[in-house]
């Protein structure tokens, strides 16, 4: 299996995503309930929620910005699923 860079920037992504999400579902937790017991509280999370949600903003920046760069400047290819079936023009998506 060859990996290239956009596997891991993807990867890299998606980790970073999952992470940010688990924050946000703590700091929920944290903020409106007692669900977590005491010892794995903190009592100033209005930072967290700060870097939680300029986390959220920036990967969704990102992503924008990666996907647009691939549209923009990576020579088309010619993918098989992208054909339409015999006879009618593929989808617009992949060209």
């Amino acid at each position: 299996m060859r990996v290239d860079g956009t596997d891991l920037i993807t990867t890299a992504h998606a980790a970073l995503g999952s992470a940010v999400i688990v924050l946000g579902g703590y700091l929920i937790l944290v903020a409106a309930t007692r669900v977590v017991p005491v010892r794995l509280r903190f009592e100033r999370y209005r930072p967290w929620n700060v870097v939680d949600r300029d986390s959220c903003w920036r990967l969704d920046i990102s992503r924008r910005g990666v996907m647009e760069m691939r549209l923009k400047y990576l020579p088309k290819i010619d993918l098989p699923w992208c054909d339409g079936p015999p006879g009618q023009p593929g989808r617009g998506a992949c060209r």
